[in-house]
C-alpha cells in the first residue's frame, strides 16, 4: 500500500494466486501491476527497469538468495536499490516461522522456510553485485532488551554501470 501511494508504478510478484488476490483486497490502486510468478525463476521484467526491489518476509521461503539476488541486480538501474526485511536468524534459530491457521478448522499450518544466516543475505548481495547501504535489526515495541530481534533488514545498491 505505502509504496502504490509513493511510486509512480509497482509491479507485485507472488507464486500464489492466492496471496495476490488477498493482497489486492488491500491495494486497489491502478498504478500496481500483479504478476503471478516464482522468484527463483527468471523474472518477466526487463533489464534494468526498476528503481527499487523491495522483499518484505519472503527470502526464508527461497533456498538460492544467489540466483534471486542476480535476478533483481538484473532488473535494477544502475544506482538502484534492494531492500529486505526478513525475519531474524537468530528469531528462527529459535523456532519463529512463517505460519497460518485456517478460519474454518482452526489448522495450522507451518510454512516451509530456509535458515539464511546474515552472512548470506551480504554474500549473495555483493556477488550479484550490489554494495551493502546499511543493515539493521527490528524488535517488537514491547519486547525486553534480551530478546533476539524480529526482523533483520537491509538496504543494498546496485553497482553503477556505465
Amino acid at each position: 500500500g505505502w509504496l502504490a501511494e509513493h511510486a509512480h508504478s509497482v509491479i507485485a510478484m507472488d507464486f500464489s494466486a492466492g496471496m495476490l488476490a488477498r493482497a489486492r483486497t488491500r491495494v486497489s490502486a491502478t498504478n500496481v501491476r500483479w504478476l503471478a510468478h516464482d522468484m527463483n525463476s527468471a523474472w518477466p521484467i526487463a533489464d534494468e527497469f526498476v528503481d527499487i526491489v523491495c522483499f518484505d518476509l519472503v527470502l526464508a521461503h527461497v533456498h538460492n538468495l544467489a540466483a534471486v539476488f542476480t535476478e533483481a541486480a538484473r532488473v535494477l538501474r544502475s544506482g538502484g536499490r534492494m531492500r529486505l526485511s526478513e525475519l531474524h536468524p537468530l528469531r528462527q534459530q529459535r523456532g519463529g516461522q512463517a505460519h497460518f491457521t485456517d478460519d474454518g478448522s482452526g489448522a495450522t499450518t507451518m510454512i516451509p522456510a530456509f535458515l539464511h544466516s546474515i552472512d548470506e543475505y551480504l554474500e549473495a548481495a555483493t556477488a550479484a553485485a550490489m554494495r551493502v547501504i546499511e543493515t539493521g535489526a527490528g524488535r517488537d515495541d514491547d519486547a525486553p532488551g534480551d530478546v533476539e530481534p524480529r526482523t533483520f533488514t537491509a538496504i543494498f545498491e546496485r553497482r553503477y554501470t556505465s
